[in-house]
């Protein structure tokens, strides 16, 4: 049933931009970074693998001589779904063996065009056999469901849903939708188109070619911008990767790229492609980062705010640090969002002397990841103002009472050094202390501590001296 099919260009091998040869029919995959270029012709089908910016990393990754007629390419995680209108259907893995100990998966399929990719299965659209079947990357069939009157040609994935376009008589060229199960949601979701209707989606939207440009639809068959890309170019199939809409231009032997929103980006974003046909832009399933480990928080060792810091989790593109006074993290507030790196300064705690606990958790574009386990962290009580009177008997200490302290300890020294004081006092619940063991005609040094049973002793005081009068 080819009536409506465009020709493909005939002629003698040309050679790609990079010098490999390229036979009667090409098709391109762009998978995250790589590109899968499928081509078939004089010497049957070929993939070969690039980057993106074009380069070789291997021209002849797979030859397939039995093949020779290739017209759909889809990629489904790891595998490469080829349909060859010869009646054949190929898996290979993307490092180029034959996926299943067989390349041909099966040879039974009457004129198969179009491969889908649900990211799971490959659904492979047969239009002379009016049928649309599902294979798994184990090579078998799923689930095959036949179109009616629909001769089935592009066929396109957004979710749970199968979009495709097809010749029906008398109607002409329409939109059918499936679900991914094959159940028929609608057999004439758009009508009134004309030509070869290539057709690519977005999460939301669908794009349709037509006589002058690709117009955008909605999912449900609204009409929403008529001709988005104003083109009269020969566009042979076109697929979405994020915001970017590419297109396989079999007039300028080219791919161009444009927004989903129809600004240009490159006309010729690869250029010298002999007879561009189907088009296949893998955009990668991204799986919500795991929670952050190794989450690490100071512990009274800096005198106003906590520091943390944790192990760089995979895939994770920023992070956000939550902090409570209980260890609940339904409770707990986000206190930082966006943080690039795996450490950040909380100078804002609220209290000293009290724990808090803290929780990271990392993110990317699917989403936001599980919470770490909690770290604790606190601010160290802070060291008390001291004053020293001086007595014929005793030295007389007292001190400004330390927020969320529940005691004090007193420590005295000869020397103007912590490290040699000893404490002579602990556990006082008062605001002052009177030294009565002070010997005549010495010199001491005294300092002062807070502490509470959360968080320990605080800060040492600033020194100060005392002398018997």
């Amino acid at each position: 049933m080819k009536t409506n099919r465009k020709p493909a260009k005939r002629g003698s091998a040309t050679i790609h931009h990079d010098g490999a040869r390229m036979d009667m029919l090409e098709k391109r995959v762009l998978l995250s970074g790589t590109i899968f270029i499928a081509e078939a012709g004089l010497n049957g089908a070929q993939i070969g693998e690039y980057d993106t910016s074009g380069n070789t990393i291997n021209a002849s990754l797979v030859v397939n001589s039995s093949l020779m007629s290739v017209e759909g390419l889809a990629v489904v995680g790891s595998d490469v779904f080829i349909a060859d209108d010869s009646g054949a259907v190929a898996e290979y893995t993307t490092s180029g063996a034959a996926a299943n100990g067989s390349a041909i998966i099966d040879a039974s399929l009457n004129d198969p065009i179009g491969v889908a990719s649900d990211g799971t299965d490959a659904f492979v659209a047969a239009e002379d056999g009016n049928s649309i079947t599902e294979f798994n990357t184990s090579g078998a069939i799923v689930n095959s469901w036949s179109t009616g009157s629909l001769y089935p040609e592009y066929i396109v994935c957004s979710g749970s849903n199968l979009f495709v376009t097809g010749l029906t008589f008398p109607s002409g060229e329409q939109v059918a939708e499936y679900s991914t199960s094959g159940t028929l949601e609608s057999s004439a979701l758009i009508t009134g188109l004309t030509g070869n209707i290539a057709i690519a989606a977005s999460s939301t939207d669908l794009f349709i070619e037509g006589p002058s440009g690709i117009s955008e639809y909605n999912q449900f068959g609204t009409e929403i911008t008529p001709n988005l890309i104003p083109t009269t170019d020969d566009i042979e199939d076109m697929s979405v990767s994020g915001n970017d809409l590419f297109l396989s231009d079999n007039d300028t032997d080219a791919i161009s790229e444009y927004t989903t929103s129809g600004t240009l980006v490159d006309a010729s974003l690869v250029s010298g492609i002999f007879n561009p046909r189907g088009i296949f832009v893998s955009t990668p399933v991204v799986s919500l980062p795991t929670a952050p480990t190794d989450v690490v928080a100071t512990q009274g060792t800096l005198p106003h705010h906590v520091d943390l810091t944790w192990a760089a989790v995979s895939g994770a593109t920023s992070y956000q640090v939550y902090r409570s006074t209980q260890n609940n993290f339904s409770i707990a507030n986000k206190i930082a969002g966006g943080v690039t790196t795996n450490s950040y300064n909380d100078l804002n705690v609220a209290a000293d002397g009290v724990i808090h606990y803290y929780w990271v958790v990392a993110r990317n574009s699917a989403g936001v990841g599980p919470q770490s386990a909690a770290a604790v962290g606190y601010v160290p009580l802070q060291a008390p103002a001291v004053t020293v009177t001086n007595g014929p008997h005793h030295e007389g200490l007292t001190w400004a009472a330390v927020n969320n302290a529940t005691s004090y300890q007193v420590w005295r020294a000869t020397v103007n050094n912590v490290a040699d004081a000893t404490r002579i006092g602990n556990n006082i619940t008062t605001d002052f202390f009177n030294d009565t063991t002070a010997a005549a005609s010495t010199t001491y040094y005294y300092f002062v501590r807070a502490k509470n049973a959360a968080t320990g002793v605080g800060l040492w005081s600033v020194v100060e001296t005392g002398e018997l009068t």
